[in-house]
């Protein structure tokens, strides 16, 4: 009789448990049939990583190069606008890019189609206000830009002989472009996908475009999964690691537990998280 009991309370408890999982996701759950990350898939989510920082430090040092000669001929002239052009025509990540002066206005901008910029103030802007007042380089969070798109500027400073703050120089980019580059190539030739988030929850890539822009945290989009949002939490917390949760199915029709492997990329203390999970196959 005790064991019929004992029997009972577990498939009683299970019953509950899955009741609880359907009833919260709309959708019945099972396990994923994916394997954990092989060897290739791990090799080529690492490739990502390795080219989003060597492209972060090319860019770091194009706008070091560049404030170094800027220093020395002045915020504006004709040398500080070809040094200015060179570096947006030198990256194929980089839209635009600024020479602003110490009171946070726009005294170059290119390329040509930018040039509206000039004139206009952008000490309100927090990466400006940061390297202005603290004279160290910065890489701003996801703002929209005065362009109109969702951008993340890189700025440096521009300093005088005996030290202070004089402008900056700024570099654009459009996240989600800028990490397409270097993700579409791995996931069109490997059976995974990537990701990638800022550590306040905001999503920066991912191959269903939906989802760009959105926050794990805030969008009620995410609201019907409790487990992503609970290992995007970590996520965030913590600069490297791997943890499993639950999501839709391509088809919508069941949740597939998914395995996540991330890893830290950035630039100037801002760091972005790179998230890998293996491919969904079912329909």
């Amino acid at each position: 009789m005790r064991r019929f009991f004992l029997k009972k309370t577990v498939m009683t408890c299970f019953a509950a448990g899955l009741l609880l999982a359907v009833c919260s996701c709309g959708s019945p759950v099972r396990k994923s049939e994916f394997k954990y990350p092989d060897k290739d898939s791990m090799a080529a989510f690492e490739k990502v990583g390795a080219k989003l920082d060597v492209e972060f430090k090319k860019i770091d040092e194009k706008l070091s190069s560049a404030a170094a000669v800027v220093e020395k001929t002045g915020l504006e002239g004709e040398r500080p606008r070809a040094i200015l052009a060179s570096i947006v025509t030198g990256s194929r990540c980089v839209i635009s890019g600024c020479i602003i002066n110490d009171k946070g206005v726009v005294k170059i901008a290119e390329p040509a189609g930018f040039q509206s910029l000039e004139g206009k103030d952008f000490s309100a802007q927090s990466h400006v206000k940061t390297v202005l007042s603290e004279g160290k380089p910065v890489m701003s969070g996801v703002f929209k830009a005065e362009e109109g798109f969702e951008s993340v500027v890189f700025a440096y400073p521009v300093k005088t002989e005996d030290g202070k703050v004089a402008g900056c120089i700024t570099a654009l980019i459009r996240p989600n472009f800028f990490l397409a580059t270097f993700i579409i190539p791995e996931i069109e030739t490997n059976p995974l996908n990537i990701w990638a988030m800022q550590t306040d929850g905001m999503i920066l890539y991912d191959r269903d475009s939906q989802e760009i822009g959105r926050n794990i945290f805030e969008d009620s989009y995410f609201q019907p999964y409790p487990a992503l949002r609970g290992l995007a939490r970590r996520i965030c917390n913590e600069t490297r690691g791997s943890g499993n949760y639950f999501y839709p199915s391509k088809g919508a029709k069941v949740m597939i537990e998914k395995n996540a492997r991330w890893v830290s990329v950035g630039l100037y203390g801002r760091v972005w998280r790179l998230i890998m999970n293996l491919e969904d196959t079912s329909e």
